[in-house]
């Protein structure tokens, strides 16, 4: 289980658009980075509470009864590989 907690950082700014795609600014590395639907929808999970394992839990459940989703420890990676591309980033920080 992992039970790393992730924060939005403070400087951050974001904005869904229309189509669910998300525009993120970082002052801390003067960038812009867009994210797709699926992305977004684990941004939008993090809270600075919810670990790693349970965000992955929240994610499978809500995906659960869509007919191509993959073996929930498949699902674990993807999820696991965009929470640490927002930390590679900077978007985000650890809590614990």
């Amino acid at each position: 289980m992992d039970k790393r907690v992730f924060k939005i950082r403070n400087e951050v700014a974001y904005r869904k658009s229309s189509d669910g795609n998300m525009t993120i600014v970082s002052p801390v590395t003067d960038k812009i980075t867009t994210i797709n639907l699926t992305a977004t929808e684990i941004w939008e999970m993090i809270d600075g509470h919810k670990n790693v394992s349970e965000i992955i839990e929240q994610f499978y459940s809500t995906h659960s009864k869509d007919s191509n989703l993959p073996p929930k420890d498949m699902v674990g990676e993807d999820v696991l590989e965009i929470l640490n591309s927002f930390l590679e980033k900077q978007l985000v920080e650890l809590v614990k």
